[in-house]
């Protein structure tokens, strides 16, 4: 009981505090990005399906940020030695 009284006095305070147009803010600003690309394109592959398909995503999805294509957060970068100083 005592742990549902406290969160519901933090969404109160919230409310008081503006953190509710904060959030509902940040929200509006992810609704404004493009959507991501298909995830079978950015790791490079077909569609796959069935027991072995498990082991060839994982594969890729490692390699990826080896290569400096990618970071597991799926962010580009550059190849190690050749990006901004």
């Amino acid at each position: 009981m005592r742990s549902l009284a406290i969160s519901i006095e933090g969404l109160r305070q919230m409310e008081r505090h503006g953190g509710a147009t904060m959030m509902e803010r940040a929200f509006d600003g992810f609704a404004a990005l493009p959507p991501p690309d298909d995830c079978w394109k950015i790791l490079g592959l077909e569609p796959i399906r069935g027991a072995g398909a498990r082991p060839l995503i994982m594969n890729a999805f490692r390699e990826k940020p080896r290569k400096g294509t990618l970071t597991p957060a799926g962010t580009a970068t550059c190849p190690a030695g050749k990006g901004p100083r």
